[in-house]
């Protein structure tokens, strides 16, 4: 399971269950059965027959340690983050103006994800980063970033000079 973590909190997981519900295996909860985001959230994952289980809070905890995990967790499918040949492709078969977002030495997970909120929001098309001295995607980004990673094309390149004078090159 390589490629599946445990991804956690309300509009993350809505937002999987919206864009590519797919990519949940299974849903785990300790909420109460009155807390009526999360049932709406377990309607959404019975909807698509995705495996739900109730669990102890204690378990979550386990889980993803003391991150606000909102009492839901899913097994999801890691987000594919691709590598400068198909950053290449997508500069080179560009249809329209593309608005791209170069995130040079951001670590803190926290900052990342706020940055990957920001850019879904004033309509970027896609996050370059370096391969080293970036922060990853992990699922505390994921939550932070409250769905917006769902719905972002990542690129991770190995030298952000040659990448941007790459792209100088090709108009953008």
């Amino acid at each position: 399971m390589s490629n599946s973590e445990f991804i956690f909190g309300i509009h993350t997981i809505q937002s999987v269950l919206k864009e590519q519900p797919g990519d949940i295996k299974e849903v785990w909860t300790s909420a109460p059965a009155d807390n009526k985001r999360i049932s709406n959230l377990l309607k959404m994952a019975k909807a698509h027959k995705i495996p739900i289980k109730n669990i102890s809070r204690e378990k979550i905890d386990k889980k993803v340690g003391k991150s606000n995990h909102q009492n839901i967790l899913a097994l999801a499918k890691k987000i594919t983050v691709l590598n400068e040949d198909k950053l290449s492709e997508l500069v080179e078969n560009k249809n329209e103006k593309l608005l791209l977002l170069v995130i040079d030495g951001v670590t803190d997970a926290h900052n990342f994800g706020a940055c990957i909120r920001t850019a879904e929001g004033a309509g970027v098309n896609a996050i370059i980063t370096q391969k080293r001295g970036s922060a990853e995607i992990t699922p505390a980004v994921r939550r932070i970033a409250s769905g917006a990673a769902e719905r972002m094309t990542f690129f991770q390149v190995t030298n952000l000079a040659r990448t941007l004078e790459l792209l100088k090159k090709c108009g953008i």
